[in-house]
């Protein structure tokens, strides 16, 4: 008789956790975010919470000089952010300066935007995801190497921020072969 299926916790999967969590903690997947604009402390903590369970390298904020690090986002990340770089970018130059080592990738619906399924990534990304109410800033959209969109088959067209990254991540990380069974 095969043992009844349960849901595996942390030390389930890692035995050994003191080793896998400072090895987890190094190794980062070639993936960055890039929030631009994200107002609501939820959909930031959604975020911080998917780039940690995803080993996102490092995560950017842009036009939100408001931002800071708030007990709610805290508490919907589970305290993730304890694990990430989350970093400020205050001027178009610093974004500007990403491109050297990584393509700037926009999850947006565009004029030239492409279907997720059919980028593949050939160097380290920067995922650029927009605000909940305007999408990514037109300065972006036009810094961007490609914009990529999540097709939508309803009336609506747009989604969640927080869900739409998931599928952005998840994607970026399948395509890059850094999915691991």
């Amino acid at each position: 008789m095969s043992e009844k299926e349960k849901q595996l916790s942390f030390d389930d999967l890692f035995p050994d956790t003191k080793n896998v969590q400072q090895r987890l903690e190094k190794e980062r997947s070639p993936i960055s975010l890039l929030l631009d604009g994200l107002r609501i402390p939820s959909n930031i903590g959604m975020i911080v919470r998917l780039a940690e369970a995803a080993r996102i390298d490092k995560v950017f904020t842009y036009n939100m000089e408001d931002f800071e690090k708030s007990r709610k986002m805290s508490r919907v990340s589970r305290s993730a952010d304890q694990y990430l770089e989350i970093r400020q970018l205050k001027e178009l130059s610093e974004v500007e300066q990403l491109k050297k080592n990584n393509d700037l990738i926009g999850l947006e619906i565009t004029t030239h935007s492409i279907p997720y399924p059919q980028f593949s990534p050939q160097r380290p990304v920067v995922l650029i995801v927009g605000s909940e109410k305007h999408g990514i800033s037109q300065e972006l959209i036009e810094l961007s190497d490609q914009c990529i969109h999540i097709p939508m088959l309803g009336i609506k067209t747009s989604m969640n921020v927080a869900m739409a990254t998931g599928i952005g991540v998840y994607h970026l990380l399948e395509a890059g072969g850094q999915l691991r069974a």
